[in-house]
């Protein structure tokens, strides 16, 4: 059964999948798997709305738990996902992407 789809909450998961993947890459390896729950839910907010956006997500979080990653292996980005998630609900202009200054930087404009 899906839920009601909700930007921002899809906005939420995603961004503590993201919190929490930096976390496992400090040493805390287990919280890779708290962000696949994350993106579990992301993807279980967006799909009655927006089924498209629910499989970007899912193919994100099916990316991030595999296993058979060769040593030079570049991990998808998290950030992409969110700006992603952004365009599909048409928010590009409430949210803007630093990636030059900063990859983890969201300015909000407008919040509901």
């Amino acid at each position: 059964m899906s839920r009601q789809s909700c930007i921002y909450c899809v906005l939420k998961h995603i961004g503590q999948a993201s919190v929490l993947l930096d976390e496992s890459k400090l040493g805390y390896p287990f919280h890779k798997w708290y962000a696949v729950g994350h993106l579990a839910e992301a993807e279980s907010e967006s799909i009655d709305e927006k089924p498209e956006l629910a499989e970007i997500i899912r193919n994100f979080r099916t990316e991030i738990m595999r296993t058979d990653k060769e040593p030079d292996y570049k991990e998808p980005s998290i950030d992409e996902l969110m700006m992603e998630a952004c365009a599909y609900y048409q928010l590009e202009e409430e949210l803007k992407l630093d990636i030059e200054h900063n990859s983890k930087e969201l300015s909000i404009k407008n919040k509901k």
